[in-house]
Protein backbone atom coordinates (compact mmCIF):
# COMPACT_ATOMS: atom_id res chain seq x y z
CA UNK A 1 0.00 0.00 0.00
CA UNK A 2 2.48 2.28 0.52
CA UNK A 3 4.82 1.59 -2.07
CA UNK A 4 1.78 2.25 -4.41
CA UNK A 5 1.44 5.83 -2.60
CA UNK A 6 4.84 6.58 -3.24
CA UNK A 7 4.20 5.53 -7.34
CA UNK A 8 1.14 6.95 -7.83
CA UNK A 9 3.14 10.53 -6.50
CA UNK A 10 6.20 10.14 -8.70
CA UNK A 11 3.56 9.80 -11.57
CA UNK A 12 1.67 12.86 -10.48
CA UNK A 13 5.38 14.63 -10.43
CA UNK A 14 6.41 13.24 -13.70
CA UNK A 15 2.96 14.40 -15.52
CA UNK A 16 4.71 18.01 -15.02
CA UNK A 17 7.70 17.26 -16.75
CA UNK A 18 5.14 18.19 -20.11
CA UNK A 19 4.77 21.52 -18.56
CA UNK A 20 4.89 23.95 -21.51
CA UNK A 21 7.56 26.37 -18.55
CA UNK A 22 11.07 24.38 -18.90
CA UNK A 23 12.11 25.34 -15.28
CA UNK A 24 9.26 24.04 -14.07
CA UNK A 25 9.43 20.77 -16.45
CA UNK A 26 12.89 20.17 -15.26
CA UNK A 27 12.36 20.34 -11.73
CA UNK A 28 9.69 18.48 -11.71
CA UNK A 29 11.90 15.75 -13.43
CA UNK A 30 14.37 16.08 -11.37
CA UNK A 31 11.96 15.50 -7.88
CA UNK A 32 10.98 12.45 -9.66
CA UNK A 33 14.15 11.43 -10.21
CA UNK A 34 15.01 12.09 -6.42
CA UNK A 35 11.97 10.11 -5.22
CA UNK A 36 12.66 7.35 -7.43
CA UNK A 37 16.04 7.16 -5.92
CA UNK A 38 15.26 6.96 -2.93
CA UNK A 39 12.40 4.61 -2.64
CA UNK A 40 14.32 2.11 -5.37
CA UNK A 41 11.88 2.55 -8.29
CA UNK A 42 12.34 2.18 -11.62
CA UNK A 43 10.46 3.10 -14.93
CA UNK A 44 9.39 -0.13 -15.00
CA UNK A 45 7.00 -0.24 -12.14
CA UNK A 46 5.64 3.85 -12.85
CA UNK A 47 4.83 3.72 -16.78
CA UNK A 48 1.22 3.99 -17.55
CA UNK A 49 -0.26 5.84 -20.09
CA UNK A 50 -2.75 9.40 -19.46
CA UNK A 51 -5.44 8.26 -20.24
CA UNK A 52 -5.28 5.20 -17.77
CA UNK A 53 -4.03 7.74 -15.22
CA UNK A 54 -7.04 9.77 -15.94
CA UNK A 55 -9.39 6.96 -15.60
CA UNK A 56 -7.94 6.46 -11.92
CA UNK A 57 -8.46 9.83 -10.40
CA UNK A 58 -11.12 10.50 -8.35
CA UNK A 59 -12.51 13.93 -6.68
CA UNK A 60 -14.51 13.84 -3.76
CA UNK A 61 -16.46 16.56 -1.46
CA UNK A 62 -15.82 14.97 1.61
CA UNK A 63 -16.83 16.16 5.48
CA UNK A 64 -13.94 15.89 7.75
CA UNK A 65 -15.34 17.45 10.59
CA UNK A 66 -18.92 17.61 11.49
CA UNK A 67 -20.38 19.90 13.37
CA UNK A 68 -23.48 22.98 13.62
CA UNK A 69 -20.78 25.77 14.36
CA UNK A 70 -17.35 24.95 13.35
CA UNK A 71 -14.75 27.59 15.59
CA UNK A 72 -12.73 29.58 13.92
CA UNK A 73 -9.28 27.45 15.05
CA UNK A 74 -10.80 24.55 12.73
CA UNK A 75 -11.45 26.60 9.78
CA UNK A 76 -7.83 28.50 10.45
CA UNK A 77 -6.39 24.41 10.41
CA UNK A 78 -8.47 23.39 7.57
CA UNK A 79 -7.26 25.77 5.44
CA UNK A 80 -3.20 25.20 6.38
CA UNK A 81 -4.13 21.72 6.19
CA UNK A 82 -6.01 21.72 2.97
CA UNK A 83 -3.30 24.12 1.25
CA UNK A 84 -0.66 21.51 2.06
CA UNK A 85 -2.52 18.65 0.99
CA UNK A 86 -3.66 19.70 -2.10
CA UNK A 87 -7.38 19.70 -1.48
CA UNK A 88 -9.42 22.80 -1.11
CA UNK A 89 -11.75 23.44 2.39
CA UNK A 90 -14.53 24.90 2.55
CA UNK A 91 -17.13 25.14 5.75
CA UNK A 92 -20.85 24.60 5.47
CA UNK A 93 -23.30 26.16 7.72
CA UNK A 94 -25.24 23.33 10.35
CA UNK A 95 -23.21 20.76 8.71
CA UNK A 96 -18.68 21.15 9.09
CA UNK A 97 -15.58 21.43 7.08
CA UNK A 98 -15.28 19.45 3.95
CA UNK A 99 -12.37 18.99 1.78
CA UNK A 100 -12.43 18.33 -2.18
CA UNK A 101 -9.48 16.88 -3.25
CA UNK A 102 -8.26 13.62 -5.26
CA UNK A 103 -9.85 10.98 -3.34
CA UNK A 104 -6.27 9.80 -1.74
CA UNK A 105 -5.51 12.94 -0.95
CA UNK A 106 -8.72 14.06 0.89
CA UNK A 107 -8.51 10.48 3.29
CA UNK A 108 -4.69 11.77 4.40
CA UNK A 109 -5.82 15.24 4.85
CA UNK A 110 -8.68 14.46 6.91
CA UNK A 111 -6.48 11.85 9.22
CA UNK A 112 -3.81 14.79 9.70
CA UNK A 113 -6.54 17.74 9.91
CA UNK A 114 -8.41 15.53 12.77
CA UNK A 115 -4.45 14.23 14.60
CA UNK A 116 -3.47 17.91 14.07
CA UNK A 117 -6.62 19.47 15.99
CA UNK A 118 -6.31 16.83 18.55
CA UNK A 119 -3.11 17.86 19.18
CA UNK A 120 -3.49 21.56 19.48
CA UNK A 121 -6.85 21.66 21.82
CA UNK A 122 -5.12 19.00 23.77
CA UNK A 123 -2.05 21.26 24.69
CA UNK A 124 -3.87 24.50 24.91
CA UNK A 125 -5.77 22.72 27.62
CA UNK A 126 -2.61 21.92 29.09
CA UNK A 127 -1.35 24.94 28.66
CA UNK A 128 -3.86 26.71 30.25
CA UNK A 129 -4.29 24.25 33.35
CA UNK A 130 -0.56 25.32 34.17
CA UNK A 131 -0.44 28.94 33.65
CA UNK A 132 -4.32 29.91 34.03
CA UNK A 133 -3.52 31.33 37.87
CA UNK A 134 -0.32 32.85 37.03
CA UNK A 135 -1.86 35.89 34.93
CA UNK A 136 -5.50 38.26 36.32
CA UNK A 137 -7.91 39.48 34.70
CA UNK A 138 -8.06 36.83 31.66
CA UNK A 139 -10.26 33.87 30.81
CA UNK A 140 -9.37 30.50 30.32
CA UNK A 141 -10.90 31.39 26.70
CA UNK A 142 -8.55 34.05 25.99
CA UNK A 143 -5.35 32.39 27.10
CA UNK A 144 -6.27 29.32 24.85
CA UNK A 145 -6.99 31.29 21.92
CA UNK A 146 -3.56 32.85 21.99
CA UNK A 147 -2.19 29.55 22.47
CA UNK A 148 -3.94 28.07 19.28
CA UNK A 149 -2.97 31.26 17.13
CA UNK A 150 0.62 30.62 17.80
CA UNK A 151 0.29 27.01 17.15
CA UNK A 152 -1.46 27.49 14.18
CA UNK A 153 1.22 30.16 13.00
CA UNK A 154 3.86 28.15 13.79
CA UNK A 155 2.33 24.95 11.97
CA UNK A 156 2.25 27.34 8.83
CA UNK A 157 5.85 28.07 9.34
CA UNK A 158 6.87 24.68 9.46
CA UNK A 159 4.77 23.81 6.48
CA UNK A 160 6.14 27.05 4.37
CA UNK A 161 9.76 25.84 5.90
CA UNK A 162 9.26 22.33 4.69
CA UNK A 163 7.90 23.36 1.11
CA UNK A 164 10.90 25.59 0.70
CA UNK A 165 13.36 23.39 1.64
CA UNK A 166 12.57 20.28 -0.22
CA UNK A 167 10.74 22.02 -3.22
CA UNK A 168 7.34 20.69 -2.96
CA UNK A 169 5.77 23.76 -4.55
CA UNK A 170 4.98 21.76 -7.92
CA UNK A 171 3.89 18.50 -6.44
CA UNK A 172 1.26 20.66 -4.28
CA UNK A 173 -0.48 22.39 -6.88
CA UNK A 174 -3.65 20.62 -7.47
CA UNK A 175 -5.03 18.89 -9.87
CA UNK A 176 -6.73 20.29 -12.71
CA UNK A 177 -9.62 18.03 -11.62
CA UNK A 178 -9.57 19.49 -8.21
CA UNK A 179 -9.83 22.79 -9.51
CA UNK A 180 -12.83 22.25 -12.27
CA UNK A 181 -14.87 21.09 -9.17
CA UNK A 182 -13.71 23.74 -6.38
CA UNK A 183 -14.87 26.07 -9.83
CA UNK A 184 -18.20 24.39 -10.33
CA UNK A 185 -19.42 24.31 -6.27
CA UNK A 186 -19.41 28.32 -6.59
CA UNK A 187 -18.32 29.06 -3.12
CA UNK A 188 -18.32 31.76 -1.42
CA UNK A 189 -15.92 33.26 0.89
CA UNK A 190 -17.06 34.03 4.71
CA UNK A 191 -16.31 36.79 6.67
CA UNK A 192 -13.45 35.47 9.16
CA UNK A 193 -15.04 35.15 13.31
CA UNK A 194 -14.35 37.79 15.93
CA UNK A 195 -11.28 35.98 18.20
CA UNK A 196 -11.01 37.24 21.88
CA UNK A 197 -7.52 37.39 23.50
CA UNK A 198 -5.82 37.59 26.70
CA UNK A 199 -2.70 39.18 24.53
CA UNK A 200 -0.61 37.14 26.35
CA UNK A 201 2.80 37.04 24.39
CA UNK A 202 4.31 33.35 26.75
CA UNK A 203 1.14 31.17 25.58
CA UNK A 204 1.63 32.38 21.75
CA UNK A 205 5.11 31.65 22.13
CA UNK A 206 4.54 28.74 23.55
CA UNK A 207 1.66 27.62 20.90
CA UNK A 208 3.83 28.71 18.23
CA UNK A 209 6.70 26.45 19.35
CA UNK A 210 4.88 23.48 19.83
CA UNK A 211 2.96 23.79 16.41
CA UNK A 212 6.64 24.28 14.47
CA UNK A 213 7.45 20.95 16.38
CA UNK A 214 4.13 19.75 15.01
CA UNK A 215 4.93 16.05 12.77
CA UNK A 216 2.17 14.24 11.41
CA UNK A 217 4.42 10.69 11.22
CA UNK A 218 5.17 10.85 14.75
CA UNK A 219 2.53 11.09 17.92
CA UNK A 220 2.60 13.49 19.98
CA UNK A 221 -0.21 12.88 22.72
CA UNK A 222 -0.15 9.17 23.55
Amino acid sequence: MEQDKIINKIRKVLALTKSNYQEEAQAALLKAQELMAQHGITMSEIEISSKEVDLEKQVVDTCVSESRRNTWYEKNLSSIIGKNFRCHPYVTGGKGIYFIGLKEDVEIAKEIYLYALTTMLYLATNYVKENRNKIIRITSKQLKNDYMIGFLNGLKKRFEEQVESKGYALILAKDALVVQAVEEKNLIKKKGSKIVIAGSLDARQTGYRDGRNFNENKKMIR
